[in-house]
């Protein structure tokens, strides 16, 4: 009895020494010094193969061994996990294996095992560690909605995760377009963030129409890994602040490809262009977008029509305004493009398609500002072909005429009554000589109309009035 008393001891003895190199090891372990561990480790291992404390040292090895990135240490770690799914240790072993594949930026493993771990049961510092890091692996794989909770619980506790949680969470908003939120979040840290975060910032204020706060903001990134986004974004704040002549500095400066531009960043250099009256260079960019059917390659068709004018391109700008008046975008550009393209028609000599295009014009556009102009346009149009009636019947509508379209309505009465009395309708050619005096601009026409006027008088024995008309022509001669 006695001597089975002192067996017990010394049993007791060496298994008190035993946990000492497992104990010995997991401070170690805690210190980094995973090397050493694992020496306590096997020691303890070599004597003692079974049992809850063999089973963490067991656990123990193979994450010092994932640690010092051992050859498959984590498909051991990975077989240990499943063989011993109830161990105390697994929690750990989860935020290791998530650790381990975060450096090898394996991110959706990382995510799998992350997603694992209790964070209930971790340290402050462990918490935000995996907090971060769960965010930081959605976010790489470009699953923000998933990324943003995790960096929104770790971004309001100063510690190592602080600025990197805000400037992701930001970062999230600004690619959300949740602006309010994104600077929010970039103020937080300010200086302490990434210097891309400047750029973004700058991004911000033009988005939300503030172009002055954003110039400063632009003036401030130092980073030329930057530049050409800040020219760009330069030129594009000066365009909306319609000092054309600094946007077009910027854009001209900017050494990108044209072609690498957003439809909207060609519009607005073309547009700079055109202001600046460079119109050759402005054509050669609106006809990059002119193809698109959007509101942009309607407008962009219609300035490239109006630099064509410029450079006496009658033709090309014919084209152009025959594109843009097919838009149905922007009506008023339509209308426009319209009156230009049936304009160009007739000067360019296609007369049926100038007639037809001007008279579905001013049916289409009866209240436009333009409607008279083109009646106007028309009456010439009909005076070419001589079809004086009709002409006469159009000028007849217009409400205001200019001074071009009086004497057109001079010329046209009088070859109308011309007309009319060759087919001796004296009374009717009477009546639209007496049309022709209406408007007077050209002294010729009026001097022959008293003459022919005295004609009919004399005709119908009215001698007295013809003197006179004779005398009116003789004055004006």
């Amino acid at each position: 009895m006695f001597l089975n008393f002192s067996v017990f001891a010394q049993k007791t003895e060496i298994n008190q020494r035993l946990e000492e190199h497992y104990h010995r090891g997991v401070e170690l372990f805690e210190k980094k010094l995973f090397g050493a561990a694992i020496e306590e480790f096997q020691y303890f291992l070599n004597s003692q193969k079974t049992g809850q404390i063999a089973e963490n040292a067991q656990l123990y090895e193979l994450l010092c061994e994932l640690r010092l990135l051992h050859q498959n240490a984590d498909e051991k770690l990975r077989e240990e996990l499943k063989e011993n799914p109830e161990n105390s240790l697994n929690n750990l072993a989860y935020f290791e294996m998530g650790n381990f594949y975060f450096e090898k930026r394996k991110y959706k493993n990382a995510i799998r095992y992350f997603e694992k771990v209790n964070v209930s049961t971790l340290s402050k510092d462990m918490w935000q560690e995996a907090n971060f890091k769960i965010g930081y692996s959605f976010f790489q794989t470009e699953k923000y909605d998933e990324a943003k909770p995790y960096f929104d619980k770790v971004r309001n506790q100063k510690g190592t995760y602080y600025v990197g949680s805000n400037y992701y969470y930001g970062y999230i908003c600004y690619v959300k377009k949740d602006y309010s939120c994104a600077l929010k979040s970039f103020e937080k840290i300010k200086d302490e963030g990434p210097k891309v975060m400047d750029l973004y910032l700058a991004q911000i204020y033009f988005a939300q129409g503030d172009y002055k706060k954003s110039l400063e903001q632009c003036n401030k990134v130092t980073d030329q890994k930057y530049a050409d986004e800040i020219i760009l974004l330069k030129g594009k704040i000066y365009f909306q602040q319609e000092d054309f002549k600094n946007a077009l500095v910027q854009f001209k400066s900017w050494p990108g490809n044209t072609e690498d531009l957003s439809t909207e960043e060609t519009y607005q250099f073309a547009y700079c262009n055109m202001q600046n009256k460079k119109y050759e260079d402005a054509a050669a960019l609106f006809v990059k977008i002119s193809g698109d059917e959007t509101a942009l390659g309607q407008l962009a068709n219609y300035n490239m029509g109006f630099c064509f004018l410029k450079t006496n391109k009658k033709q090309n700008a014919f084209n152009s305004f025959a594109s843009a008046k097919h838009g149905s975008f922007n009506k008023e550009i339509k209308e426009i493009a319209h009156y230009n393209y049936a304009k160009l028609a007739f000067e360019l000599g296609y007369q049926n398609v100038a007639i037809k295009t001007t008279q579905d014009f001013i049916a289409e556009y009866p209240k436009s500002e333009f409607n008279d102009a083109a009646k106007g346009l028309l009456a010439e149009m009909f005076l070419q072909t001589s079809n004086y009636a009709q002409a006469i019947t159009v000028l007849d509508e217009i409400k205001n005429m200019n001074a071009q379209t009086k004497a057109a309505y001079q010329k046209i009465t009088f070859k109308r009554a011309e007309e009319l009395y060759n087919n001796k309708e004296f009374p009717e050619a009477k009546s639209m000589f007496g049309k022709s005096l209406k408007y007077i601009y050209d002294k010729q026409i009026e001097a022959e109309t008293y003459y022919w006027l005295g004609e009919i008088a004399y005709k119908n024995k009215s001698y007295g009035d013809a003197i006179s008309q004779y005398n009116r022509f003789i004055n004006n001669t």
